[in-house]
């Protein structure tokens, strides 16, 4: 048969498997394409993922190792809560972290420790909360026990002063309280032997109260208490002083409020019943009368009273 012979059938039947491997290598190669891009792609996000990772963690690293180091201290705090005069064993107490630059004044550390072998246990002066640091003001000295005269700084007394509701603030004062102290009198003669009519005079300012009655205690006083007597933080002038007005006089308080610490050394007040009423001096002498009788050789004045 010549190929003049040959039908179009006849060679497209013949070419047929050359066409069908021609197309296979070519879906080879597109899927072998596919695959070096998707790997390509794979490869750069994979890459790209790894290098944020690196430089957040470089930077993570730089930044702690230029941050400042806090330095701590180990503190005495209270194991548990603790009252007014009980006292303080080495179970009761225990030591944590404590920031160096926020140390609280007084506070006992591992290099000042609360208990040195030996020592006797110390009291409570105060109430002391569960893990609260443990200060040199809210505690005694070892062995010391919790009574009024661990409330008396050095060189200051102890003064008693009677008071009634009406002097004592109807009962609302309380220890550790700041009063001004008032003097209420009825003075003899003036420097000029005039009479006068009785005054009020501040006397002393923002004295501190250590004790009500047989009460020295905070935690102790959080109801009003009608007290009879009541125990100030003095030195020993002003005790004198003191002294002497509550003998001559009568003695008053008023309290002090906790903002008010930066007025307590104000300037003095004096009312006297002239200025009460509103009195001049010279309307207050006129109004007294005299008569003149002798007596020997000696002219005596005797106050009568004014007719008009």
């Amino acid at each position: 048969m010549s190929l003049q012979d040959l039908t179009y059938s006849d060679l497209s039947y013949a070419a047929h498997p050359l066409l069908k491997g021609h197309a296979m290598r070519s879906v080879f190669s597109l899927i072998l394409l596919v695959g070096i891009i998707l790997a390509g792609v794979g490869v750069y996000v994979v890459q790209n993922y790894v290098s944020g990772y690196q430089a957040a963690y470089n930077r993570a690293v730089e930044i702690a190792n230029t941050r400042t180091e806090v330095k701590v201290v180990d503190v005495f705090v209270a194991n548990r809560d603790l009252r007014f005069g009980e006292e303080i064993k080495p179970e009761d107490v225990r030591m944590i972290k404590w920031p160096a630059e926020a140390l609280p004044e007084g506070v006992f550390t591992s290099e000042n420790p609360m208990y040195k072998e030996g020592d006797k246990p110390r009291v409570a002066l105060r109430a002391i909360d569960t893990n609260e640091a443990i200060l040199l003001a809210k505690v005694t000295e070892p062995g010391a026990t919790a009574g009024l005269i661990s409330q008396i700084e050095p060189g200051m007394r102890g003064f008693a002063i009677r008071v009634d509701p009406i002097t004592g603030v109807a009962g609302f004062l309380r220890p550790h309280d700041r009063v001004d102290i008032f003097w209420t009198a009825t003075p003899s003669v003036t420097e000029n032997n005039e009479k006068v009519f009785s005054i009020t005079r501040q006397i002393e300012s923002g004295v501190k109260i250590i004790a009500v009655d047989q009460n020295y205690s905070v935690d102790d006083a959080d109801k009003p208490q009608l007290a009879s007597t009541i125990v100030v933080a003095v030195t020993t002038e002003q005790a004198a002083s003191l002294t002497l007005a509550q003998a001559q006089g009568q003695l008053s308080m008023t309290l002090i409020g906790v903002d008010e610490t930066d007025s307590m050394n104000a300037e003095m007040v004096e009312v006297s019943q002239h200025r009460l009423l509103g009195i001049s001096r010279d309307e207050a002498e006129s109004a007294v009368c005299h008569i003149k009788s002798r007596r020997g050789a000696d002219v005596v004045m005797t106050e009568i009273p004014c007719t008009n």
